[in-house]
């Protein structure tokens, strides 16, 4: 289930017959184990605080996300790098704002910060992990900034289920990083 932990009202146990076959579940940290987008929002207008950039709204919020996605489909298809896509995004969402932000790079440092410790759960997927670590081994994948990514694992006490980690790192951009 994309974005989804587990049908809704079914918990591990009802799970049983599956589970027997499965022996390693691998997890996707943003938007199948946590809520991406409500951490984005939140880390965006945290930052903007700090930097006095005024008021970040939703539809302020909508648009760097687009923006930020776009970005992330680029990695994807090859055409950047990861460190291409962490410079730039923040480069062009306040040129297209118009908004002055002398550092951008120190912008994003600032907002992964935030989104490293904004921790929203995605279907109660904090009791899902704690229910199946017993039955099986469980690893969280993925390709975002692996300080982020650390940190929400760190804060959301899931590490405390998970069997390890792998950071796949840039598609097409080099070997994977465990961790």
């Amino acid at each position: 289930y994309h974005g989804r932990v587990s049908p809704a009202g079914t918990s591990a146990a009802e799970l049983g017959t599956a589970l027997s076959m499965i022996r390693v579940l691998l997890w996707d940290i943003d938007n199948t184990l946590l809520d991406f987008p409500a951490a984005e929002r939140l880390a965006l207008q945290a930052a903007f605080r700090d930097f006095a950039l005024g008021p970040c709204p939703e539809d302020r919020v909508a648009r760097y996300a687009a923006l930020n996605a776009g970005y992330w489909r680029q990695l994807e298809r090859g055409e950047i790098t990861k460190a291409e896509l962490l410079t730039q995004r923040f480069q062009v969402f306040f040129q297209q704002e118009g908004l002055p932000c002398p550092d951008p790079a120190a912008f994003n440092r600032t907002y992964q910060d935030y989104l490293g410790e904004t921790v929203v759960f995605l279907d109660h997927s904090d009791q899902l992990l704690r229910d199946l670590h017993p039955q099986v081994k469980q690893y969280a994948v993925t390709n975002g900034s692996q300080r982020v990514q650390e940190k929400k694992l760190a804060r959301s006490g899931l590490g405390a289920w998970l069997d390890g980690g792998v950071h796949l790192g840039d598609p097409g951009g080099g070997k994977a990083q465990p961790g």
